[in-house]
């Protein structure tokens, strides 16, 4: 069994409490214009999460289009504050699993020792993967394997990003489990045939977890 958790808001602070930090520089209004149209789904942002184009470059289209009282570095500072946080206690969720659904089925009572790998699949940034990972060493130390949309060239609300990582890894569909916070990526992973998990927070992704057949430590 292999657990493919999203990092962005199930892991690490991405969109998620970014707009505390522009209150904190700037006003609350200016917060909800910022964040309103930075995550917007348009194609520049797919752009960069498929690694085609820069944050600069990304950034400065934003800047052209909107009356910010900051620049480019400051838009990149704000970023850089939020993902220096975790998300509570879903890294605990993870490590505390101590079987797996495929470890009981052929077992009569739970097989301890078990637990499945833990994959991520994530949209991130190009530029901001060693920094994340440099923030967050621990958690990466959890991680089996790393599988970026910026180097598949594939977004993960597209169906075919979930079929060429069946492609690499080579478990079956029914082995893994998805655990993201965006509801595309979680219904195209479910169309490749990949049970997945709508995250919201640690608690509701436990006992969800605990419906689907894991067992937990505590």
């Amino acid at each position: 069994m292999v657990i493919l958790t999203d990092l962005s808001d199930v892991l690490v602070r991405g969109v998620h409490g970014l707009n505390e930090v522009v209150t904190k520089h700037y006003d609350a209004e200016t917060a909800n214009r910022f964040m309103r149209r930075f995550a917007e789904s348009n194609l520049d942002f797919c752009e960069l999460m498929r690694g085609r184009m820069t944050e600069d470059e990304y950034c400065r289209i934003l800047l052209r289009t909107n009356h910010w009282p900051f620049g480019v570095q400051e838009v990149k500072q704000f970023f850089t504050e939020n993902i220096k946080k975790s998300i509570p206690d879903t890294l605990d969720v993870y490590r505390s699993i101590v079987a797996s659904p495929r470890s009981l089925k052929h077992a009569s009572e739970i097989v301890f020792g078990e637990a499945p790998e833990i994959h991520i699949v994530s949209d991130y940034i190009l530029e901001r993967i060693e920094e994340v990972k440099s923030y967050h060493p621990d958690l990466f130390r959890s991680v089996t394997r790393e599988f970026w949309s910026c180097e598949i060239g594939k977004l993960k609300k597209d169906e075919r990003f979930f079929k060429q990582l069946l492609w690499v890894i080579d478990v079956p569909a029914d082995e893994l489990i998805l655990v993201d916070d965006n509801m595309y990526n979680t219904t195209a992973a479910r169309l490749a045939g990949i049970t997945s998990i709508h995250f919201n927070n640690a608690k509701q992704l436990k006992k969800t977890m605990v419906e689907y057949g894991f067992h937990f430590s505590k």
